[in-house]
């Protein structure tokens, strides 16, 4: 996926880490109608790193921390990666969501990026 996001939309996106955390709604978007999204929710995800912060969609915060049941929890180390993508390309959109557990606020994100 790093060489399409390159390679086809000429985007500079990579994968980052893999946790789970609560990540929040990053007003600097502004491609997506916020109304009905949640302001925060946690979700376990594929994070992208190299993401413009405008096309961020939701970011940890400084309190973020790794939420998990087996391993302690740490402050998350990066917060400039983002779970959820969102940006013009080309005459059309590409979103990017990378929730592994199918997260119902997820499925908020997926809409309002359609425009439902």
């Amino acid at each position: 996926l790093n060489r399409l996001f390159r390679s086809h939309w000429n985007l500079p996106w990579e994968f980052g880490d893999y946790h789970r955390t609560t990540v929040y709604l990053n007003q600097r978007v502004q491609q997506v109608s916020k109304l009905a999204l949640p302001a925060a929710y946690s979700q376990k995800a594929v994070f992208l790193k190299n993401v413009a912060p405008d096309a961020a969609l939701y970011l940890p915060s400084m309190d973020s921390v790794t939420e998990s049941h087996v391993f302690p929890s740490e402050p998350v180390k990066n917060r400039e990666q983002t779970p959820v993508a969102f940006t013009a390309v080309g005459e059309g959109w590409l979103g990017y969501v990378g929730d592994v557990n199918v997260e119902t606020a997820s499925d908020d994100v997926i809409l309002a990026m359609c425009g439902l």
